[in-house]
């Protein structure tokens, strides 16, 4: 955190941080005819939030977060009177664990993307430009894409994108990625476009 001009802000690998998205677990909800607000438990910390409930959308989409609810939503970190607190844009209940997940990846993308940025400007700090900041402390990650005993099968120095690329020329089983797109095909996750070798992702 560092302060100026009367103002605190928060500071993530050298990002002065604003807007966030989080995702965690509500408690303490208490709605009134004009907001809504609730403590949001992100496993790093609790921050109180607020959600201002302009129409009738607004009321419906705190209706349907509860107590013991994971949640993700979109908001404005305030500070007053030595308080840190969330306005929110917007929520919403999260139904599928899969987001919580994505949400980790997420945040340990950002945080690697800002690493490197900021290693390679030194002795700079950035602000606004840089893509918008996931508030979430991602644990002990290399700021590298490179393991750190970096022996993996004896190899010494392989890179991740290495091994990736690696493991991409290898041989291919053309049946069984045929039955996996067709299984894909029939529940409607991915449709056939202009012949049989164009595919594309509904909802992608």
């Amino acid at each position: 955190m560092q302060s100026s001009d009367d103002r605190i802000n928060l500071i993530v690998d050298g990002v002065d941080v604003t807007n966030v998205t989080l995702v965690g677990r509500v408690s303490n909800k208490t709605g009134r005819i004009t907001d809504v607000t609730f403590v949001l438990d992100d496993g790093t910390g609790r921050i109180e939030c607020s959600k201002w409930l302009h129409e009738a959308v607004d009321t419906n989409e705190a209706e349907a977060i509860l107590d013991g609810m994971y949640a993700r939503l979109h908001g404005q970190l305030k500070h007053f009177q030595r308080k840190r607190t969330l306005t929110v844009f917007s929520f919403r209940p999260v139904t599928d664990f899969n987001e919580i997940a994505s949400h980790f990846s997420d945040c340990i993308y950002v945080h690697l993307y800002n690493s490197r940025l900021r290693s390679s400007v030194p002795n700079q700090q950035h602000s606004s430009p840089i893509p918008p900041t996931i508030v979430y402390q991602a644990q002990a990650v290399p700021p590298t894409n490179q393991f750190s005993d970096q022996h993996i099968n004896g190899q010494k120095g392989v890179t991740v994108e290495a091994m990736v690329l690696d493991f991409l020329h290898h041989p291919t089983n053309s049946s069984r990625n045929e039955l996996a797109i067709k299984n894909l095909i029939d529940e409607g996750a991915v449709y056939e476009t202009i012949g049989d070798h164009n595919k594309s992702i509904i909802n992608g």
